[in-house]
């Protein structure tokens, strides 16, 4: 488990992220496997986070359209996002692939926490907290649906009310505004 300060932070209170990516589980049908998922766990005391602890489970798939989307936001140059471990086509279930994969997941978050840009960006933020699909992270950035806040939060309590639901998204985004400015799409 990593532990991340937030370079450059001058506050008197250092913000520490620690970001594991944990328990591979493989999901078969029957004896053939189908695909493998990680535990993403965040322990933050960074004010970027709507939760101070959480974890959800990501498909290698979904952590490559994490880093795709960042990459051509447009708002970063491609070589800033870090890198993520190598696809596989063949041997992708076995035990010391799986345990490779996993470490350079966990070293891909802990590099993009590390960085203030990523820290703040509200997919991001989505992608580590919440039970969201890719393409529902997608319609919340882009303000086509309401954050749903708690309801998609792992063990997370029950959904607040519409009007709160919007509340809360407006508060991300406002909140990245001031950190970075108003986004440029």
């Amino acid at each position: 488990m990593g532990e991340l300060g937030v370079a450059g932070d001058t506050s008197l209170v250092k913000k520490v992220t620690s970001v594991s990516v944990v328990e591979p589980r493989t999901h078969r049908d029957g004896q053939k496997p189908l695909y493998t998922d990680y535990c993403i766990v965040i322990k933050t005391s960074d004010i970027a986070f709507h939760r101070k602890e959480s974890s959800v489970r990501r498909r290698y798939s979904e952590f490559a359209w994490l880093r795709d989307r960042l990459a051509t936001t447009g708002r970063r140059d491609s070589d800033d996002v870090p890198t993520l471990p190598p696809k596989a086509i063949f041997g992708r279930f076995e035990v010391n692939f799986i345990e490779e994969r996993r470490g350079g997941l966990e070293r891909f978050l802990q590099e993009l926490l590390a960085q203030t840009v990523f820290l703040s960006d509200l997919a991001v933020q989505l992608f580590v907290q919440t039970l969201l699909s890719t393409k529902d992270i997608d319609s919340v950035v882009s303000g086509e649906t309401a954050y749903a806040d708690d309801e998609d939060l792992e063990g997370g309590p029950p959904a607040r009310g519409l009007d709160e639901r919007r509340d809360t998204l407006d508060e991300l985004a406002t909140r990245e505004a001031i950190r970075y400015g108003p986004r440029e799409d």
